[in-house]
C-alpha cells in the first residue's frame, strides 16, 4: 500500500469493520445457500439422468425409471445448507481477519519508520 493510504487507516477502521461484519453476516450465508443450491441441483440432475431416480421436491416429484429409488432433494438441501452457511461465513471471517491484521501490521510498521525518521 502507498504511504498515504496507510496513514488513512485509523479513519477507515470503522468502515472496514462494518464491511467485515456485513461480509460475515450477509455474504457468508448467501454464498452458503448459493453453493448448496448448485451442489444439490447438480447431484439431483446426475441422480436423475444417470441413475434414473425419482426426484422428490416435497411439493412435487419428477418421475424417474419405474422401480428406481427416490432422491429427496429438499431433505438433502436442508441438511446441507447449515454446513454451507457456516463454511461461507467462516471463509469471510478468516478473509476479513487476515485483511485487518495485514492493515494493522502495515500501519504500525509505517508509524515506527516515521518515528525513526523523525528522530534522525
Amino acid at each position: 500500500m502507498a504511504s498515504e493510504e496507510i496513514e488513512q487507516w485509523p479513519a477507515m477502521r470503522g468502515r472496514t469493520l462494518r464491511a467485515l461484519v456485513r461480509g460475515v453476516l450477509v455474504k457468508g450465508p448467501l454464498i452458503g445457500i448459493g453453493i448448496s443450491v448448485v451442489l444439490i441441483a447438480v447431484t439431483a440432475l446426475m441422480m436423475h439422468e444417470f441413475g434414473g431416480d425419482t426426484l422428490d421436491f416435497g411439493w412435487f416429484q419428477v418421475p424417474g425409471k419405474p422401480g428406481a429409488p427416490v432422491f429427496p432433494v429438499h431433505t438433502h438441501f436442508f441438511t446441507f445448507v447449515p454446513w454451507a452457511v457456516i463454511v461461507g461465513s467462516t471463509f469471510f471471517l478468516l478473509l476479513g481477519v487476515g485483511m485487518w491484521v495485514t492493515l494493522e501490521t502495515e500501519f504500525r510498521r509505517h508509524e515506527k519508520s516515521a518515528a525513526r525518521d523523525g528522530e534522525s
